[in-house]
């Protein structure tokens, strides 16, 4: 059996915990592909993008995530 790291992200305060589901389970697996989804947004190439997650749904705008 392989051994291997796990990455937990913990918040001090409750209402950030679906953000630290979000990164866990959706961000760290796709990370690559979810920075150009957000770079495609904040860059102007799109008005607006949605991530549909294993856990999350996230829309991005530029001046709201």
């Amino acid at each position: 059996m392989e051994d291997f790291e796990m990455l937990v992200i913990v918040f001090d305060e409750e209402k950030y915990s679906v953000l630290a589901t979000f990164l866990e389970s959706d961000v760290i697996p796709f990370e690559e592909w979810i920075k150009s989804d957000f770079d495609r947004v904040l860059s102007g190439q799109s008005d607006y993008w949605e991530i549909n997650g294993n856990i999350c749904h996230v829309e991005i705008k530029p001046d709201q995530v």
